[in-house]
C-alpha cells in the first residue's frame, strides 16, 4: 500500500491503494449513459468518497434492490450527467464512480468531512435527479 502524494497535500494522513483496479482502467465496463442508485441522503458527504474504503470509487448500484435495504433511500444518478467522473463496473450489477483523471481520487477522498466542497463532489451532485425510497 502506498501513500497518495495528493491525499498528504489535501492533509489526509492515512493510506490509499494505488494500482486499484477502478482506478487504473482495468475494468473497461463503463456506464457512460444510464441511471445508478448511491445509498442514502443527498449530502456533500454522501457523495464524497471515504479515504481507503472507497478507494475503487464511490459505490452504486444499477438497481434500487442492490443500493439500500428495504425501506431506506437512495439517490437516482444519471451518468450522462458526467464529465470529469465515470462510472466503472466493479461486480455485476456494482459501479464505482471516480475520476477520469485517476491521479485526482486522492484529493477528492481527502476532502470528505472538511468544510471544502470538492468539484467533483459537486458534479457528481449535479447528476444527481432524484431521490427513491424502498418500500418496507
Amino acid at each position: 500500500m502506498a501513500v497518495l502524494p495528493l491525499a498528504i497535500e489535501a492533509g489526509f494522513e492515512g493510506e490509499v491503494e494505488e494500482g486499484t483496479a477502478a482506478l487504473e482502467g482495468e475494468m473497461d465496463e463503463l456506464m457512460e449513459e444510464g441511471l445508478l442508485y448511491r445509498n442514502g441522503n443527498f449530502t456533500e458527504m454522501n457523495f464524497t468518497p471515504r479515504p481507503v474504503k472507497d478507494a475503487n470509487g464511490l459505490s452504486t448500484f444499477d438497481t434500487l434492490e442492490a443500493a439500500t435495504p428495504l425501506g431506506g433511500k437512495a439517490q437516482v444518478i444519471d451518468t450522462s450527467g458526467l464529465v470529469n467522473l465515470k462510472a466503472v463496473k466493479i461486480d455485476p450489477g456494482h459501479y464505482g464512480i471516480v475520476p477520469r483523471d485517476p491521479s485526482r481520487m486522492g484529493e477528492w477522498m481527502s476532502s470528505r468531512g472538511t468544510t471544502f466542497v470538492h468539484e467533483l463532489t459537486r458534479e457528481l451532485m449535479g447528476a444527481r435527479t432524484d431521490q427513491v425510497n424502498r418500500p418496507r
